[in-house]
């Protein structure tokens, strides 16, 4: 079954959160076999998760969160 370009990006976004189930999973493969421009997308989205998943693990373990009772329960 193909799937639209639309189709592609959404279940890209959800391969992304890794909550992509296994049929739609082989449906956003083989779309991306034969469409560049989803493939495009899809390196793009992969590039920019990995970039912030550094950033954010830098930035946790240079300043770790504190939680404050007064801010959370006012």
């Amino acid at each position: 079954m193909q799937i639209t370009h639309e189709e592609a990006r959404r279940l890209i976004q959800f391969k992304a959160d890794k909550s992509l189930n296994p049929v739609n999973e082989e449906k956003l493969s083989a779309h991306l076999k034969g469409c560049t421009e989803c493939r495009t997308y899809f390196d793009a989205v992969a590039e920019t998760e990995s970039v912030l998943r550094q950033i954010l693990r830098k930035q946790w373990n240079a300043r770790p969160l504190r939680l404050q009772m007064d801010v959370m329960y006012g």
